[in-house]
């Protein structure tokens, strides 16, 4: 994003059913995801929303460990924050993961993913700024994009869709974890169907996260 957008993103607090302020508190988060125990570093204080773990990407971290969606394939994760989904992807065999934020939130993603992930893993890493509002000219190369609480400031909302048609090409599927906590969240992926094949594949109860399946439509012949 623009560092004006990035900033504001960064800065907005939301309602996380009426989750404690401890969530936001903690430095450290210890995970049990599958087979992989897993420490992830939080600093809500500089990077706000983006510095903390969301229940959106634990539920698709552990979708990834139960579904073999990820071995072999490039994954691209969008809005990647503290990292957990792009490691997960590493330990999965994932034949090569870019993890992307805003600048900002750059330097604490590298340091989960290297504190996570041994040397071969990381050496099929990659993490880049990505500027929604002005994405690069050159396509990165993706087949499985990972994407988790993206849908919660109005604001970004027309960018994320730009960057959405500009990432999903032919044979190339999103899985999108949310939580659908405002009438907007759920207007957001019905302006999506136009253009997107929208798939409900996974609902978990305890946290309400939905998963959704996002593929280009097909043109018909």
């Amino acid at each position: 994003m623009t560092s004006s957008t990035a900033n504001a993103q960064a800065l907005v607090v939301y309602n996380d059913n009426q989750a404690p302020l401890k969530r936001f508190s903690e430095k450290q988060k210890v995970l049990q995801i599958g087979d992989f125990k897993i420490r992830l570093q939080q600093n809500w204080n500089e990077n706000g929303v983006a510095g903390v773990l969301w229940d959106s990407a634990s539920v698709l971290s552990e979708y990834l460990v139960h579904n073999d969606v990820v071995r072999g394939r490039r994954v691209l994760e969008l809005g990647a924050g503290t990292g957990l989904p792009s490691i997960v992807a590493a330990k999965l065999s994932a034949h090569h993961v870019t993890a992307t934020d805003q600048p900002m939130a750059l330097p604490l993603l590298r340091q989960n993913l290297e504190a996570n992930l041994n040397e071969e893993q990381l050496s099929a890493v990659t993490v880049l700024p990505l500027d929604w509002t002005n994405p690069p000219k050159e396509q990165l190369s993706c087949d499985l994009i990972l994407g988790a609480d993206l849908v919660y400031n109005e604001g970004v909302f027309e960018a994320l869709r730009g960057v959405l048609k500009w990432l999903i090409n032919g044979d190339t599927v999103m899985l999108m974890a949310t939580k659908i906590r405002y009438p907007k969240d759920k207007r957001f992926y019905e302006t999506l169907e136009d253009e997107f094949t929208v798939t409900q594949v996974h609902y978990d109860n305890a946290t309400d996260v939905i998963l959704y399946r996002i593929t280009r439509k097909r043109e018909e012949l």
